[in-house]
C-alpha cells in the first residue's frame, strides 16, 4: 500500500546544510519509501524566498510555505505595533506568553484545512510540535492519524535553558517562558497518535506504546558513502562545527574559550581551535579572532577537509534538548570528540567516556581531555576507531528508517 502523507515542517528539506534541514530531509526520504509526501512549511522567521521554494520543488513536493503571524500581532502588543513593528515583535517574543506558539494560526490553519478538504491523505506527519500546533492539525485533522517528530522536546529544552550555564538575564527570560510551555505542550503530545524523540531520556513520561526514539544520524545525501579520514598524528588542531546564530552553540564556544582554552595553550602552545559555521555575529567574530590560536573559517560546504586537518572535535554546548549530532557525525569522518555532559546527553550509553570519546564534566576536565588527546595520537585514534564502529552500527539510515516505519505502523495498524 502506498500512502499519501501530509508533512508539516518548520523548514524545508533543502538545502541540507543545517542540522534542522538535514533531519527534515531524512524524514522526508524515509517517509517517501512509504508513499507520496506533500510538504507544507510553517515559517516563523518571515517569508520564505520564492527561489528557495522553487529549488526545493526540483526534488520534493512542496505544496506551500506559509508565514506565521508576527508575535507583535497578538493582543495587547498589536496596539503598540504601529509605533515600531520589528521592535514590538521582538519585545513580544521575549515578554509575551509562549502559549500563543501552541495555538492555531488562522492563515496557516486555513491552508491546511483547504488541503485536507481537497486531497485524500492517509496521515499527517509533523516536524516539531510548534509547526503542527500553528497549523491547527490537532483540531482539524479530519480523523487522520497525527505523528510528530518532537526531536528536542519543548518542555525539556525549557528546563535546560534555566541552567546556570545560561547567561543570567536570558535565564530569567527562559524561566518566565517555562511555565507556559510546560502547561501547553503535554496535552498536544497526548493528542498525537505517535511521537518520536531524539534522546531516550526525553521519552520519560510519554506513553511507551505511542512513542519511540528516532536518533540523530550523520547526514549523507541519497546513495552517498563516506569513508573515514586517515589519522592525522601530527595535528594540533581542535575543530568545532555548528551554526553560529544558535545561541547554545555560541555560548558553549564562548565559555570554552574563557574557561578552558588558556589551560590547553599553556600545556600545548601550538594548539589551535578552528571554528566552522555560518552566521556568526560581527561582535563575536571580533572577540574570538583576537584570541591567540583561534581561527574562524565561516561556513564550509564540505566538512571532509576540516576533519582531515584536525586532531579531534569538541562539542562544548551546555543546554538544549535531544542529542547533539556533532557528537556523532565526527566519528563518520574518523575523528573522536570531547563533550560536555549536555553534549553527551542521549548517547552516553552507547558512545562511552574513555572508550569512544572524552567527557569533561567541568571546564578543567574538558581542558584535560583536550590536552590528553592532543598529546597522545594513539589514544585519540583508538577512541575514533571504536566510535566509528559504534556509529556505523547504531546511527545508520537503516535504523532511522525502521524507527519511522514502526511509528507509522503503530498509527496505522491495518497497513499492509
Amino acid at each position: 500500500m502506498k500512502l499519501r502523507i501530509l508533512f508539516i515542517s518548520n523548514c524545508l528539506p533543502y538545502p541540507a546544510t543545517t542540522g534542522g534541514n538535514q533531519r527534515t530531509e531524512l524524514l522526508v526520504r524515509a517517509l517517501s519509501t512509504l508513499g507520496k509526501v506533500d510538504i507544507v512549511q510553517v515559517s516563523r522567521d518571515g517569508p520564505v524566498h520564492p527561489a528557495l521554494i522553487e529549488e526545493a520543488r526540483k526534488n520534493f513536493t512542496v505544496i506551500d510555505a506559509v508565514e506565521a503571524a508576527p508575535r507583535g500581532m497578538v493582543w495587547p502588543w498589536k496596539l503598540l505595533r504601529p509605533l515600531h513593528r520589528s521592535l514590538i515583535d521582538r519585545i513580544a517574543g521575549v515578554f509575551g506568553s509562549q502559549a500563543v506558539l501552541y495555538r492555531p494560526d488562522s492563515a496557516i490553519a486555513a491552508v491546511v484545512e483547504n488541503l485536507l478538504s481537497k486531497e485524500r491523505y492517509d496521515l499527517i506527519v509533523g516536524r516539531l510540535l510548534i509547526p503542527c500546533a500553528l497549523a491547527g492539525v490537532f483540531s482539524i485533522s479530519h480523523g487522520l492519524p497525527i505523528l510528530v517528530d518532537l526531536d528536542d522536546v519543548d518542555y525539556v529544552v525549557a528546563r535546560e535553558n534555566i541552567k546556570r550555564s545560561t547567561p543570567l538575564l536570558r535565564r530569567l527570560v527562559f524561566l518566565m517562558h517555562k511555565a507556559a510551555i510546560e502547561k501547553a505542550v503535554p496535552p498536544l503530545i497526548a493528542s498525537a497518535d505517535y511521537v518520536w524523540v531524539a534522546a531516550r531520556d526525553d521519552a520519560s513520561g510519554l506513553d511507551r506504546q505511542k512513542s519511540g526514539v528516532l536518533p540523530n544520524i550523520p547526514y549523507l545525501p541519497p546513495g552517498a558513502l563516506r569513508t573515514a579520514c586517515a589519522p592525522n598524528d601530527q595535528s594540533r588542531q581542535i575543530l568545532v562545527v555548528g551554526m553560529l546564530d544558535f545561541r547554545p552553540n555560541t555560548e558553549g564556544i564562548d565559555q570554552f574559550l574563557e574557561n578552558s582554552w588558556e589551560k590547553i595553550r599553556l600545556t600545548v602552545p601550538d594548539a589551535t581551535l578552528r571554528i566552522v559555521g555560518g552566521r556568526l555575529s560581527a561582535k563575536l567574530q571580533r572577540k574570538w579572532a583576537a584570541i591567540p590560536g583561534v581561527e574562524i573559517a565561516g561556513f564550509v560546504e564540505d566538512l571532509r577537509a576540516e576533519y582531515q586537518r584536525c586532531a579531534f572535535s569538541i562539542v562544548p554546548i551546555q543546554r538544549g534538548g535531544g542529542t547533539k549530532i556533532k557528537a556523532v557525525e565526527c566519528f563518520s569522518f574518523g575523528r573522536t570528540c570531547v563533550v560536555t555532559p549536555h553534549g553527551h546527553r542521549g548517547i552516553e550509553s552507547v558512545l562511552l567516556h574513555g572508550q569512544a570519546l572524552w567527557r569533561g564534566n567541568t571546564s578543567t576536565e574538558f581542558a584535560e581531555g583536550c590536552i590528553k588527546l592532543l598529546m597522545n595520537s594513539d589514544y585519540r585514534n583508538a577512541l575514533a576507531e571504536q566510535g566509528q564502529r559504534i556509529v556505523s552500527e547504531h546511527y545508520s539510515f537503516e535504523r532511522f528508517l525502521r524507527a519511522i516505519e514502526r511509528g507509522v505502523r503503530t498509527a496505522l495498524p491495518d497497513l499492509d
